[in-house]
């Protein structure tokens, strides 16, 4: 087959935007509280017109994934100095009733206080990350919340993504210091624990001990 012959792929970019909902106080809080935030935009336009998004779109020809994430992102924030990385590529054939579309998604944590919203031609707004478990505390899903704790419904496979998103940083958390991230630049110790409470599902009896270098 000659290269024309191949069936056209559009390639987008999705961005799961998420920053640290913490308290700065030190009282004691149930590792089951919702500390966590995510940035989705509501789609003005068919297919899933209405519904909640991961902030993204299709990639440009003469960019590449990396930068069209940054134009997006700038886009819809303001920002242009936060934590990013690359976190899988989804190419299920029926993610997108318009067509085949593979998506590359990234990962992006930010300072909630840092972001207009207001920028964009799309409806914006934080919403509460909650994680469901199983048995064994691994991370079973992840449920997107409004400020009732009501689960908002997302478009295409957009609930899938943050939860593999959240896996990502509760691996990485043991490993990286990839958790200052989603504090503010002054955080109490309590906040940053409630950080690795939330994400790992267990208690740090000896947190201060655990953190010190």
């Amino acid at each position: 087959m000659e290269f024309k012959d191949y069936e056209k792929i559009s390639v987008a970019t999705d961005v799961v935007m998420l920053a640290g909902d913490i308290r700065q106080t030190n009282e004691v809080k149930s590792t089951d509280d919702y500390i966590l935030k995510i940035l989705l935009i509501k789609r003005n336009t068919e297919p899933s017109k209405g519904k909640w998004a991961l902030p993204g779109g299709f990639m440009d020809a003469d960019k590449t994934a990396d930068e069209a994430v940054k134009n997006k992102l700038k886009l819809k924030t303001g920002l242009e100095d936060y934590y990013q990385e690359q976190l899988y590529t989804y190419t299920d054939v029926d993610r997108d009733s318009r067509g085949r579309v593979i998506s590359i998604s990234y990962l992006a944590l930010l300072r909630q206080g840092d972001v207009d919203i207001t920028q964009g031609s799309n409806e914006a707004q934080w919403f509460t990350v909650g994680i469901v478990r199983d048995e064994e505390r691994n991370i079973k899903d992840v449920k997107v919340l409004d400020d009732s704790y009501n689960i908002i419904e997302l478009a295409f496979d957009h609930n899938r993504i943050i939860r593999d998103a959240i896996i990502r940083i509760a691996n990485k958390i043991m490993y990286t210091d990839i958790a200052f991230y989603l504090v503010p630049e002054e955080f109490t110790l309590r906040g940053l624990q409630d950080i690795y409470e939330f994400l790992l599902g267990k208690e740090f009896l000896a947190f201060r001990r655990f953190i010190a270098p």
